[in-house]
């Protein structure tokens, strides 16, 4: 007979207040998974600026922007999308890209969604390939793609998910992936958080589109609800947090995820 436990999940979150946020993931008393964001160090990954081109640099193939932080991001000819080409691009003639100075110029206004921190000396790695992360599934606007997420391994519940994001219809211009929180979801809840998301991208680009340069038009929640959007699944059993303030902020949004579960966060 099998006498296997089930394991079961927690989530720890611990605030230094002015100091730091930590997150922890353990399964059967072990951390699996950690993060920490220190409060004083602002963090930019994830979120949409209008910014302008500083300068653009045949050599590296890529342009400085300037979006109001104290270092021009970086953003790369691969980045930059194909709505900002002046000339029909045929990558099949030889050339994957067309030339940084022939899409991009100086002045020219660009949104643009940090991927990577700044560090250092060198300024954040941007793309203007947009994303806006849901619960369930990633919104992509200007990329007609619908995928799942690498993580979810059992091919049974890919090929559901398959079937499921067939029908969801995101609309012209807008891509779907799947994340791993959406495993053993139905179509209604799935649909919600893409329902969601599209009202989210109708307000970054009305505010895009009035706002002038450099400005923040769409910012990442703190971690703790970002580890609870991203990672609180059926499998958490509870979740602890030792500060009120961001507790109360955790249960708000777990309350969407898991309404049937008033008691989950506890203080």
């Amino acid at each position: 007979m099998n006498t296997t436990k089930k394991k079961r999940r927690k989530m720890f979150i611990s605030v230094l207040p002015g100091e730091q946020v930590e997150v922890a993931l353990t399964e059967d008393g072990k951390v699996q998974e950690y993060y920490v964001e220190m409060m004083h160090q602002a963090k930019t990954r994830g979120n949409i600026y209008k910014g302008t081109i500083h300068n653009v640099d045949p050599s590296l193939q890529a342009a400085f922007i300037n979006y109001g932080a104290e270092k021009n991001g970086f953003l790369q000819i691969d980045e930059v999308h194909s709505e900002y080409y002046k000339t029909p691009f045929d990558p099949n003639k030889g050339y994957k890209y067309p030339l940084i100075q022939r899409v991009l110029k100086a002045g020219q206004e660009v949104l643009v969604q940090v991927v990577k921190e700044p560090t250092g000396t060198k300024g954040a790695f941007l793309t203007s390939f947009l994303s806006l992360p849901g619960r369930f599934v990633v919104l992509t606007p200007g990329r007609e793609q619908m995928g799942i997420s690498r993580k979810v391994e059992d091919e049974k519940e890919r090929s559901r998910l398959k079937s499921t994001i067939d029908g969801l219809q995101p609309g012209a211009g807008l891509g779907v992936i799947v994340r791993t929180a959406s495993i053993g979801q139905s179509k209604t809840n799935m649909q919600k958080d893409l329902q969601f998301l599209k009202r989210l991208w109708k307000e970054v680009r009305r505010k895009g589109s009035q706002v002038k340069p450099p400005a923040l038009i769409y910012q990442e929640p703190t971690l703790a609800s970002r580890a609870v959007r991203d990672y609180l699944t059926t499998d958490v059993a509870e979740v602890w947090c030792d500060h009120q303030e961001t507790a109360d902020e955790v249960i708000a949004f777990a309350s969407l995820i898991f309404p049937r579960q008033p008691n989950l966060v506890k203080v």
